[in-house]
């Protein structure tokens, strides 16, 4: 008997890598270098058939002293992209005899996609929904399952598809029924192998005029310190970009913004001086959405300040002189927590000050006390203070002075046209007088819905005073007081009223 047969090897390691109709193979052939020396590639369409790819064998001519001499290579164009195709290998030995074939390697090309989809239109036919147009090549669809549309609010937060399923290659519109104000929309194409390739993005926004609300449930609190805390419901709107807050010293003067920013908390946080007239302070919110648009004010905030804060001054008035003593007129206070009146006297060479009496607060227009004990002749001053609930005293009144039996009363000054210059901001007052001794002369003023209280004194020798201190928009009434060097008084002047 002669020898047994021996059987050849098959090739080992064979795999098969398809791409854009072409197809790459590879095989160890280190294994069986010295028993093949050329290989044959065998396509086949049906996994059954093989035909050689080549009529001529791959020879093999690699160095062996390379590592990749370990392996052989071979590459197929794909007739048909589409199509399934199976590969294997065949060793061919130098007496000419075949080896069994490789493992079978198989797959389809694949079509290379090399551009991105682009969006070329969005549009919104009604404010409602947005319609989205898109190109990609028709050459590359092959390549895809198919596209998604996805959106998200700003440019750098997570996109999330709109579209429930895959859209179908050959389709290159979309309309997005329920799209944000602001959209940033991609088209993505996706791979038969998964692989993304994402279109720019697009932005498209809905056309917003209406604003927002007004801001409700405005509630807080203002602390010993001054400290200011308030808060307000949040805007339902979903667009909303912050708030502005707004601040006045009482309902009826326009409120001044204190915020230089739209804030997005609904907490605000502000610091008061409680050295001021007031009682409380005011406060209304603004909401703002991403298009800019504004809402109205909310409803006015009253916050009540802590009671610090001594009363404001009484305005004494001329006294008037009798047979039995001296009558204190004074104009009330205009705090609202006044409980009453200190009436003080010193006599012309006296330094301390003496109580001479009380009168209670109440809603008069004016108060006034007698004083019965200053003996005749005598020079006298006073002063009033205002006391609040707490306790808290108002500085003194502009001290008047009084005499018993003192001369009567002089004529009235006569005021002259004011010059108002708003350019320069001022009003100016001119009055001329023919009586002599003038020792100084009282300008009261008044502010449209204020009380009338004295604003200053000027020298006897004036003639004209300059106010400065003025508020465009505003109506100002002037009335001017002569003083004697005797202690007399002249009437008050004729009403000046000035639109400012």
């Amino acid at each position: 008997m002669g020898p047994e047969k021996y059987e050849l090897p098959k090739p080992l390691e064979f795999s098969a890598e398809f791409t854009d109709g072409m197809v790459s193979m590879r095989w160890n052939q280190a294994y069986h270098r010295g028993i093949y020396t050329a290989y044959k590639v065998e396509r086949s369409a049906d996994g059954k058939e093989f035909r050689p790819i080549t009529e001529d064998a791959l020879v093999t001519l690699t160095n062996e002293d390379r590592d990749e001499s370990r392996y052989q290579y071979a590459t197929d164009s794909l007739p048909n992209l589409g199509d399934t195709f199976y590969y294997r290998v065949r060793g061919l030995t130098p007496f000419g005899e075949w080896g069994p074939p490789s493992d079978v390697g198989s797959g389809k090309g694949v079509v290379a996609i090399t551009q991105v989809p682009y969006i070329i239109n969005d549009q919104s036919p009604d404010n409602q929904v947005i319609d989205l147009t898109w190109e990609f090549p028709r050459s590359s669809e092959g390549g895809i399952k198919g596209f998604d549309v996805r959106r998200s609010s700003s440019p750098r937060s997570k996109a999330v598809a709109v579209n429930s399923e895959v859209i179908s290659p050959a389709i290159r519109t979309f309309r997005d029924e329920a799209p944000e104000q602001n959209n940033y929309y991609q088209v993505v194409a996706i791979s038969v192998t998964g692989e993304e390739y994402k279109s720019p993005q697009k932005l498209s926004q809905l056309i917003d005029s209406i604003p927002p609300t007004a801001p409700m449930g405005l509630g807080g609190t203002v602390d010993d310190d001054g400290i200011v805390t308030f808060s307000w419901l949040p805007n339902s709107e979903s667009d909303i970009y912050g708030y502005r807050v707004y601040r006045g010293n009482n309902r009826r003067e326009e409120f001044f913004q204190v915020t230089t920013e739209p804030i997005a908390d609904t907490l605000f946080t502000d610091s008061i001086s409680l050295k001021t007239l007031d009682r409380s302070v005011f406060y209304q919110v603004m909401a703002i959405d991403r298009n800019q648009n504004h809402s109205g004010l909310s409803d006015i905030l009253e916050l009540r300040l802590p009671d610090k804060v001594p009363p404001v001054a009484p305005v004494l008035l001329p006294s008037q002189s009798s047979k039995d003593g001296v009558l204190i007129q004074w104009l009330p206070s205009s705090s609202d927590d006044v409980v009453r009146y200190d009436i003080y006297g010193r006599g012309a060479d006296d330094i301390r000050w003496n109580k001479s009496g009380e009168v209670e607060h109440s809603k008069d227009s004016m108060f006034t006390y007698s004083v019965t004990d200053i003996p005749e002749g005598a020079r006298m001053s006073f002063t009033v203070l205002a006391i609040d609930a707490a306790g808290l005293e108002s500085v003194p009144a502009e001290p008047i002075e009084a005499a018993r039996l003192i001369n009567p009363v002089k004529p009235r000054v006569l005021v002259t046209s004011p010059e108002i210059d708003r350019e320069n901001k001022f009003i100016k007052l001119r009055w001329s007088y023919t009586q002599s001794s003038v020792a100084k002369y009282q300008i009261y003023r008044a502010k449209e819905g204020e009380t009338t209280r004295l604003y200053t004194t000027v020298n006897g020798m004036s003639s004209d005073f300059i106010d400065r201190q003025l508020q465009m928009n505003s109506i100002y009434t002037y009335q001017i007081v002569a003083l004697f060097t005797s202690g007399a008084r002249s009437e008050f002047s004729d009403k000046i009223i000035v639109n400012y």
